[in-house]
């Protein structure tokens, strides 16, 4: 990382003086000055001097991305448009679970989450400020077991909620959540549940275990926004984000996505890109599919909440 990018992920938390800036970076005040001028005639930050001595250093929002992500190999597009929008400081933010996700977005700390589309719907209920932009792929994802009995792990509000039901019986008392993949995973491999719910690339990393596919057709995740936080540069992301996902279907940048996603997800090359052929990366939003999924939680709300929730966002 440049010490560009650390000074933007510090400033992402907070806004900070330049010596407090000078201390965590520990670099020479001469370099710091420097790096501060050149990110302020990109516009990325502004400063200020409240005294003598103290100027504070800030963000610039308005070209500064904010973008939350899970550990899923479904965001591929996401990494690919990170990376290729250089005019603007895209900060990719990593959550364990939606739910966490999806707080950070309600309390200003994230611009666009890439989450649970039923997540997303279940928090649009009491907040329709809250909508969907784009999906972002059917599929990838499955049913992994000892045996075809007993408790099964999952995410809760989520696709996988909602195939741990489908795979149960709807069963509901079998189906045990957990915060994170990682933590789902050991406790299966300890015995502790029988089955699990899971997302790619995990599915394919989970090796000579049993397997199986419960409605692959299903849209997971999607772009979530608070609609006051829709702008050009938003927008901007979001095109991209779609052309990058034809791009992913018609089979290509698969190895440069998988390398932009190895450091978070910490998963082979391989095994990524094994994990990108159980993907359609659709990104149409369709009342059908939302609505679908929310009558399989058993939950009845007006036609109305369907179609609100859905922002369609063109160039």
């Amino acid at each position: 990382m440049s010490k560009k990018d650390e000074i933007m992920d510090i400033l992402a938390k907070n806004e900070s003086t330049q010596r407090e800036l000078w201390q965590a970076l520990k670099i020479s005040r001469s370099y710091l000055s420097e790096l501060l001028k050149d990110l302020e005639k990109d516009g990325l930050i502004s400063r200020k001097k409240v005294s003598e001595r103290t100027v504070i250093v800030s963000i610039n929002r308005t070209k500064t991305i904010r973008v939350g992500v899970l550990k899923a190999s479904e965001y591929a597009a996401v990494y690919l448009t990170a990376h290729d929008l250089t005019d603007l400081h895209i900060e990719l933010l990593l959550y364990n679970n939606g739910l966490e996700e999806l707080t950070a977005l309600e309390t200003g700390k994230i611009d666009i989450a890439f989450a649970p589309v039923v997540s997303g719907f279940m928090l649009h209920i009491v907040d329709e400020h809250l909508v969907i932009t784009s999906a972002c792929a059917r599929g990838g994802s499955g049913i992994v077991y000892h045996k075809q009995s007993g408790d099964i792990g999952s995410t809760m509000f989520s696709t996988m909620d909602l195939k741990s039901r489908i795979y149960s019986g709807y069963h509901v008392e079998k189906i045990k959540y957990f915060d994170s993949p990682e933590e789902m995973i050991s406790n299966f491999k300890n015995n502790k549940i029988n089955a699990l719910a899971i997302w790619e690339p995990y599915y394919s990393m989970l090796k000579g275990k049993n397997k199986k596919i419960v409605e692959s057709d299903k849209i997971c995740c999607g772009a979530l926004m608070l609609r006051d936080s829709i702008d050009e540069h938003t927008k901007l992301f979001l095109n991209k984000f779609r052309e990058n996902s034809q791009l992913l279907n018609d089979g290509k940048r698969w190895n440069e996505a998988a390398k932009l996603m190895q450091q978070n997800l910490k998963v082979s090359i391989k095994i990524i890109l094994k994990s990108l052929k159980n993907y359609n990366f659709e990104t149409g939003i369709y009342e059908k599919d939302i609505r679908e999924a929310i009558e399989n939680f058993g939950i009845k709300v007006p036609e109305q909440k369907y179609s609100d929730f859905i922002c369609k966002i063109s160039d």
